[in-house]
């Protein structure tokens, strides 16, 4: 199934998930609708996978067929959690030496789990979590069975649920954020006027971890989300969190830096450059408003610099760039 995603080109899911169902069945417990298998990210038409089954140890696998889908697509991205995936340092080891040949993959890590993410669309918070659904292994017979404690349900099971001091999913029930859990539901309903809110709460998040934890591996931290970048790339953005950055652009190159309340654009090239009107933007993901900083195009000469006081900058806002035909999203 092909569609158009929001960067106006096809992207595709896999591997396939094992319900189908349509969009307009809706699931009033956990506010959306079921989901839908989908297509990610940007390319040409699909030919049939080179690693069908994706043979080998999670997550890896799915690092090395994302690396064979490359000579389909000119983008990949590699969805996990933390769970307890044997191979996450190799995958993440992977990842970074392809980056390194120019090859576009990328992980989308969650950690704890997706759910983590879900929840800073609703407040920050810098927590732990054991585990998303409070559970156990329960054994009886050859096969163990994972038994759910219904953590802040009616049903839950005292004495084994956490009362949402666990798990991830008990306490977003209970302080009301939804309702449902382990299921074939969506959260996307509930969650689509609060994306750019779960991106700024995200980006914090990264900086507090990176104060907190210096040294260690990002596949070891706890909590720690890059599934914003994803998000950010399907709204059409490129975050980016260097305080100074090059944009490369119609023949010249832009040097953008944020100092505090200020951000300064340098032309590094041998020919003048016009920053168009309205590319300057803030947003406050909290009520979705944008204010513009240039209403009126802004010409920077080679050489020449060009600075902005951002006034009313909050540190939760988002500075927004719109420069040539890309999209920037400054934490």
């Amino acid at each position: 199934m092909k569609e158009q995603g929001v960067l106006g080109c096809t992207f595709k899911v896999l591997p396939k998930s094992s319900f189908e169902t349509e969009d307009e069945e809706v699931n009033a417990d956990r506010g959306d609708r079921k989901r839908t298998t989908r297509e990610v990210l940007p390319g040409k038409p699909m030919k049939e996978s080179p690693n069908p089954q994706f043979p080998g140890e999670q997550p890896l696998n799915w690092v090395k067929a994302g690396l064979d889908f490359l000579s389909t697509y000119n983008e990949v991205w590699c969805i996990f959690d933390k769970d307890g995936h044997p191979k996450q340092k190799e995958a993440f080891e992977l990842v970074k030496e392809s980056q390194t040949e120019n090859k576009n993959i990328n992980i989308a890590f969650s950690s704890r789990s997706i759910e983590y993410y879900f929840l800073l669309h609703f407040e920050y918070i810098y927590k732990a979590f054991e585990k998303s659904e409070c559970n156990e292994k329960q054994y009886k017979g050859k096969k163990p069975k994972t038994v759910y404690f219904k953590c802040m349900t009616e049903n839950a099971i005292k004495g084994k649920a956490c009362d949402g001091s666990k798990c991830i999913n008990g306490y977003a029930r209970k302080k009301g954020y939804w309702v449902e859990s382990k299921s074939n539901t969506s959260l996307y309903p509930i969650l689509k006027d609060r994306l750019f809110k779960g991106i700024v709460n995200s980006i914090r998040l990264r900086k507090e971890s990176h104060q907190i934890n210096p040294e260690s591996v990002i596949y070891e931290r706890n909590p720690y989300i890059t599934t914003d970048y994803l998000v950010a790339r399907i709204l059409g953005y490129t975050i980016q969190e260097n305080q100074t950055f090059d944009i490369k652009t119609n023949g010249t190159s832009i040097r953008v830096n944020l100092d505090g309340n200020t951000v300064s654009f340098y032309n590094e090239g041998t020919i003048s450059y016009i920053l168009q009107s309205g590319c300057i933007r803030l947003l406050d993901p909290f009520n979705n408003t944008h204010t513009s900083y240039n209403d009126k195009p802004i010409l920077i000469e080679p050489t020449k610099s060009y600075s902005i006081s951002l006034a009313d900058k909050q540190e939760d806002h988002l500075l927004m760039l719109y420069i040539s035909d890309e999209n920037y999203i400054i934490g």
